[in-house]
């Protein structure tokens, strides 16, 4: 994926969250490219919790699942994550609605269009192994622009100078960006500040 600028020195960019849709951004970007190929973002991303890789965020009897429909799919189609995405999800053809109860008997099925006529299915896969497969991905970018860093607590927003404010592992740092971008889900801490 290339764009058509002049090279200059490569924006910064801070991506709070490291979910599927942070990742699948921050994917993204690192992969743009100015006409002489050098990368146009240098990306950081920092998530609170975990890395996914090394502690699984849902139990082994609950799992967050994720169904992409046709515009998760043409997403990650157009980031170049579709091959990897359905190796490790799962193609849905039908949904079963469970009424009144759990018993799946009493389940109501019902049927998926292929998406748009491209006879593509809906790909379900866990939250973890959507996060995990698109960090497994990022490890395959020759150059080092893009940075995930979990166990990680912004403590502080400097919007005036563009800074924010970073603690891992009890040491607090400071990251310029040029855009920061908030993907930190459901009652985020980028919009609170």
């Amino acid at each position: 994926m290339t764009n058509m600028t002049k090279s200059s020195e490569p924006k910064n960019v801070v991506i709070i969250g490291a979910g599927p849709v942070g990742l699948v951004i921050a994917w993204t970007l690192a992969r743009r490219k100015d006409l002489q190929g050098n990368p146009l973002y240098n990306v950081h991303v920092f998530e609170r919790r975990p890395d996914p890789r090394t502690t699984r965020h849902a139990d082994e009897a609950y799992s967050f699942n994720i169904m992409l429909s046709s515009r998760g799919i043409k997403t990650i189609r157009e980031a170049g994550l579709l091959d990897s995405f359905v190796r490790e999800g799962a193609a849905c053809k039908q949904l079963l609605f469970c009424i009144g109860g759990d018993d799946v008997k009493n389940g109501l099925f019902w049927e998926f269009d292929p998406v748009f006529g491209t006879g593509d299915h809906y790909i379900a896969m866990s939250r973890d192994t959507m996060m995990c497969t698109v960090l497994e991905e990022m490890e395959t970018i020759s150059e080092k622009n893009i940075h995930v860093l979990f166990n990680a607590s912004c403590n502080l927003f400097d919007f005036e100078n563009a800074n924010i404010h970073v603690a891992t592992n009890g040491v607090e740092k400071v990251y310029h960006y040029d855009l920061l971008i908030g993907a930190d889900g459901t009652f985020p801490f980028t919009c609170s500040r």
